[in-house]
């Protein structure tokens, strides 16, 4: 049964792991999550238990008291950082899976992207990896990206269908170090698994921009694009956009590799649809607009936005997303998972109702 069975997710105070996390004690699983420190381990489980649903009870009604106190007894902490090598196997020890969800990230280009973001992306996977294999764990669920399939293909369109056989050339003119970091990582893992002896299962998870419900004030950085537009902090529109996915279908989709036999050896790609700022600004005028709040719908001319990135390292780090469509197939999340998308307007919109419930929005 579920509940006999342990599960260690890795970055668990994250957007993503705290989801996952959620999901998995919703189906009864036992969860081992590790943090940088336990400093946030009460405030974390406080997260959990507000936003718990148990499967048996259904969803609940506003207001109406949650029993979270199986949290307590199927949930524990354990710190361990990914760049140490100290406690990764008192922290998988005893786990049949594990979500390896924690990375570096970055909003601005870091200033050594070896040391600060391919290095840490890299060993903090194979560390975790090693781990896994010495504690005989039968399958890592590892968090990549959109990232390590949708760039640096000077030879193909760049509005092509591309898929979970495709790979990020990171020689490419329009890679970044964030996306090269997630490409490294899950290269690094791949390599990993076809020389290891123990018999160790991984499956790739490839999100693309993740939106949603956001539980508290550390929140996802795709979210930080709904923010800012509620903020007025984006005086006007750039003429760019991004696949979007729900954070939900993201928990879903880790747990469902996870235990599925067919999943091994795969990379899954998830999400809805590309949808452009204008779009989603126009979904957030739409939606609130009546409620008094203005939202920029001007678009801004692109070579404004190529001279705002030279004093702006934000904007500088996203620049190769200007005037471009990419698309990312999701037939393996559909067809094979079982998983139809969360439409991405609902996900635009969840997450900022729930920026908005955490203060994280002005009035």
């Amino acid at each position: 049964m579920a509940k006999e069975i342990r599960v260690t997710v890795t970055g668990g105070s994250g957007f993503i792991a705290s989801h996952c996390i959620i999901q998995l004690l919703n189906e009864g699983y036992n969860v081992t999550a590790t943090l940088r420190s336990l400093s946030r381990e009460k405030e974390l489980r406080n997260i959990i238990k507000e936003n718990i649903i148990k499967q048996d009870q259904g969803v609940h009604k506003p207001n109406e008291k949650k029993d979270s106190s199986f949290v307590d007894k199927q949930l524990n902490f354990v710190e361990a950082n990914l760049s140490s090598d100290e406690n990764w196997d008192d922290a998988i020890k005893g786990s049949t899976y594990i979500l390896h969800v924690a990375s570096p990230f970055f909003t601005t280009l870091p200033k050594n992207a070896e040391e600060e973001l391919y290095k840490p992306a890299r060993d903090g996977a194979l560390r975790v990896l090693s781990a896994a294999s010495r504690q005989k764990v039968q399958r890592v669920v590892i968090t990549s990206s959109m990232a390590a399939i949708s760039y640096g293909h000077s030879g193909i369109k760049q509005s092509a269908l591309l898929d979970e056989g495709t790979w990020t050339d990171i020689s490419g003119g329009d890679v970044t170090p964030y996306i090269i970091s997630k490409t490294i990582a899950e290269k690094a893992a791949w390599d990993f698994i076809n020389t290891d002896k123990s018999g160790l299962e991984l499956v790739s998870i490839n999100p693309s921009a993740v939106l949603g419900p956001v539980l508290e004030k550390d929140f996802g950085s795709s979210a930080q694009i709904i923010r800012k537009l509620m903020n007025r902090e984006i005086p006007g529109l750039p003429r760019m956009g991004f696949q979007i996915v729900d954070v939900r279908d993201v928990a879903k989709a880790h747990v469902k590799a996870m235990v599925m036999p067919d999943a091994k050896g795969k990379r899954i790609a998830l999400t809805d649809r590309f949808v452009w700022f204008k779009e989603i600004a126009e979904i957030l005028q739409e939606e609130f607009g009546t409620k008094g709040m203005k939202i920029p719908q001007r678009t801004i001319p692109d070579f404004f936005v190529r001279m705002f990135a030279l004093v702006d390292k934000e904007t500088k780090s996203v620049l190769n997303e200007l005037g471009i469509q990419r698309e990312l197939s999701n037939e393996r999340m559909k067809n094979f998972l079982g998983i139809t998308p969360i439409p991405a307007r609902e996900a635009i919109l969840e997450t900022a109702r729930t920026l908005i419930a955490h203060g994280l929005v002005k009035s």
